[in-house]
């Protein structure tokens, strides 16, 4: 029996992205390992929940969104309590990534090098091997994200996608709250591919489903706290902990409300935020915010993302040609600045960035492509390309040192 060349494809990919992802975590990063300031309390919400069917990380009730800990209790459930087990699990979770890249590749460009690069750049790009690795909620929304976008362009000709689009956005929300800043970008890609009347139906289907899948945790929210809690209970802790001074965070400011409820104690992290903000000058806070956004941008994690600087240049090619090309297909990839809003607001660190890779890398692909075709003729298009090539090369094997370089300029 022959088997289907797509077919095909996508076991390559994905098969070749599980043995990267499996030696990094295996062979370099390490099993059983929680190195992030978040991962315990993602991992007590999932224990409790697996062995006791109850939603606390011992003391709160809905600090962190539910969705990551769900996915974590369920493989808890199914085989076992071990944190090894989790990162393997995510590993199979994560090699979906590359193919989901393929897929969508081939629907929103036609060059068929387009997909072909970004399905084996996603098998290979750090940021992808590494999430993974980690206890955090980007081990599963980063493959979300990537379903979504897919399942999002084929909800321009199909109400069955929709309903789709609807689950799995609610999915994502309930991984990380920032997913709700998707359903504006979703709307209006739909609205401009399909009409007015085909979009707005569309739209409402989502949202419709969207709502249904959420309203469980609505309630519970509601009857436990007597208030409408959308995903989780932190923005103002997050608010206060981003953007007070450091000193004041050293000496316990964050923790002065933790005998309160849980609902008091966030509005009054709010409350201090917000007035700590106002007495701020007005143009520092908005210099502050600018610099805070354009550190998402930065290329140490500390360590160098090779993948994400090389490919920079072309991302804006990318998205230029998308512009220019008015190439609705594309435009949907522009959800990947979602995490703009949040990181004006909250300041928030690099490694989100690589949630929104898979549209990022699509993008980059699709300008290195055209760029290649445009000018692969011309007699400096290969000593510019070496050049860019090597320079990256060069800033890796001396990371350590020109980020410590770039630090005492920059900050």
């Amino acid at each position: 029996m022959t088997i289907p060349k797509n077919i095909r494809m996508y076991s390559i990919l994905f098969l070749i992205a599980l043995a990267v992802r499996l030696i990094y975590i295996v062979g370099f990063y390490g099993l059983n390992r929680i190195t992030d300031s978040d991962s315990p309390e993602y991992y007590a919400y999932a224990v409790n929940l697996a062995e006791h069917g109850t939603y606390t990380d011992g003391v709160w009730t809905v600090f962190r969104a539910p969705g990551y800990p769900a996915y974590m209790a369920v493989v808890i459930k199914i085989f076992g309590n071990s944190l090894a087990k989790i990162q393997i699990s995510q590993a199979f979770v994560s090699s979906c990534i590359p193919v989901l890249v393929f897929m969508i590749a081939t629907l929103v460009d036609s060059n068929p090098s387009v997909a072909l690069i970004a399905g084996i750049v996603s098998c290979f790009h750090f940021g992808l091997i590494d999430e993974p690795a980690h206890i955090i909620s980007e081990a599963t929304f980063t493959m979300l994200y990537a379903l979504i976008l897919l399942l999002s362009i084929k909800s321009a000709d199909s109400s069955l996608a929709s309903v789709a689009t609807g689950a799995i956005l609610a999915l994502e929300w309930l991984t990380r709250p920032v997913a709700i800043i998707l359903l504006p970008f979703i709307s209006l890609w739909i609205i401009l591919k399909s009409g007015l009347p085909t979009g707005i139906k569309r739209t409402t289907i989502i949202c419709v489903v969207t709502a249904a899948i959420m309203m469980p945790w609505w309630l519970r929210n509601y009857r436990l706290h007597r208030a409408f809690i959308p995903s989780a209970l932190q923005t103002g802790f997050v608010l206060k902990h981003t953007n007070y001074p450091h000193n004041a965070i050293n000496a316990g400011a964050l923790s002065a409300y933790d005998n309160l409820t849980e609902i008091q104690r966030d509005r009054l992290h709010m409350k201090d935020a917000l007035e700590y903000i106002r007495q701020q000058p007005m143009m520092g806070q908005i210099i502050k915010k600018l610099v805070g956004t354009l550190y998402f941008f930065y290329p140490f994690l500390p360590a160098f993302d090779i993948f994400y600087v090389a490919l920079l240049p072309f991302c804006v090619i990318g998205l230029y040609r998308s512009v220019i090309l008015r190439n609705v297909n594309q435009w949907l990839l522009f959800s990947m600045f979602m995490y703009l809003p949040v990181c004006f607001v909250f300041n928030v660190s690099t490694r989100y960035r690589h949630s929104i890779m898979p549209a990022f890398i699509i993008v980059a692909a699709s300008g290195l492509t055209s760029w290649h075709i445009q000018f692969k003729g011309r007699k400096w298009y290969q000593p510019l390309m070496t050049g860019w090539i090597g320079i990256n090369l060069i800033v890796l094997a001396f990371a350590p040192q020109i980020r410590m370089l770039m630090k005492s300029i920059l900050f």
